[in-house]
């Protein structure tokens, strides 16, 4: 099981925040992109354009307030639990975010370099 990394609360208490399990089936397969095409590197005096696109998909998204979020309705707290798969070359394939707003987790990829797509 993937460690659960609770973000960071940048979002004000009146942000909109979908509030309940309303619309959480729209985000499944949802994106985070990055597009490295300026990567570039240099093998035996040879140019090699590496570019990747990093692709990170949202896989599950589940309504799972904590006490505070159920004590102060919604103002403060978390409430959702983001399940996201990635195409990385990294360890972790699924990483799990807890999260109150979702624009925490659009500000936490957007530090990252990453755009959200969501396709209709």
């Amino acid at each position: 099981m993937s460690t659960v990394i609770e973000l960071p609360i940048i979002t004000t208490p009146s942000s909109y925040h979908y509030g309940s399990s309303a619309n959480y089936d729209s985000l499944i397969n949802c994106y985070f992109i990055k597009d490295n095409n300026d990567d570039t590197t240099t093998n035996n005096d040879k140019e090699q354009n590496t570019s990747f696109i990093y692709k990170h998909t949202i896989f599950k998204v589940v309504y799972k307030p904590d006490i505070i979020y159920q004590t102060t309705d919604g103002h403060w707290g978390r409430c959702w639990v983001v399940e996201v798969h990635n195409n990385d070359d990294t360890d972790e394939y699924s990483v799990v975010y807890y999260i109150r707003n979702w624009g925490d987790i659009v500000a936490h990829y957007k530090q990252r370099g990453f755009r959200f797509i969501k396709e209709i």
